[in-house]
């Protein structure tokens, strides 16, 4: 039996969840693999005092929300039901099969989450993530 390092794997699976998306435009791997990545990462971040990129969004989210006098979801259902609909979709079960989002777009927040919080964690990005952000000011 051979040990197995979580931030090892979890930046692993970040990796090739960039290389999936961008060189195969695999975007469910991608997404599925990123949002392992994010999970585990963030929680990691977590345990360290530092603010998981999820929590940092939903934050920011019901902030926008109370400066424009809109009710502030819950955040639980914030979490579950918007931020992570397509993430937990592609891993669990659902009665209903079908989901519209777009799943580039999907994979791309997940791995941008994922990347945060590396970052978070390290103070560095890979190659691989640098390709990955630079996206943006290549568009």
């Amino acid at each position: 039996m051979t040990s197995h390092n979580q931030f090892d794997v979890a930046t692993r699976q970040l990796e090739r969840a960039i290389i999936l998306y961008l060189e195969e435009a695999d975007y469910y791997s991608a997404a599925t693999l990123a949002g392992a990545s994010e999970e585990i990462l963030g929680c990691k971040l977590k345990t360290l005092g530092g603010m998981h990129a999820l929590d940092s969004m939903i934050s920011a989210i019901t902030e926008i929300q109370t400066a424009n006098d809109v009710q502030p979801l819950n955040r639980k259902k914030l979490r579950d039901d918007v931020l992570n609909e397509v993430r937990n979709w592609l891993k669990h079960y659902r009665y209903n099969e079908d989901l519209d989002f777009d799943d580039r777009d999907a994979a791309a927040s997940l791995i941008d989450r994922a990347v945060s919080n590396y970052f978070k964690l390290t103070g560095q990005k890979t190659p691989t993530m640098i390709r990955f952000t630079n996206l943006d000011s290549e568009s």
